[in-house]
């Protein structure tokens, strides 16, 4: 969600969503976590992949997702 003002008019805050980006969710339960992507990777509007997997395991112990900048997450994961 972004809000924006118009400072300059003395308006009050307006609320916009944005319709771009990536969704990932981690949830913590007592005996483990659970991470959670969508597959989708996009380049501007067009959809690049389909099928990219953004959850990565670092270690028995240590998972990851990826938001953003990919390349930048592959290279943390390797």
């Amino acid at each position: 969600m972004n809000l924006h003002r118009d400072r300059s008019a003395g308006e009050a805050p307006s609320i916009s969503t944005q319709t771009t980006g990536t969704t990932t969710v981690g949830i913590v339960a007592k005996d483990g976590v659970v991470l959670a992507s969508e597959r989708r990777v996009t380049a501007g509007s067009m959809i690049a992949n389909k099928t990219f997997s953004k959850v990565f395991k670092i270690d028995p112990n240590i998972g990851m997702t990826v938001a953003g900048s990919v390349g930048d997450a592959q290279a943390v994961v390797r």
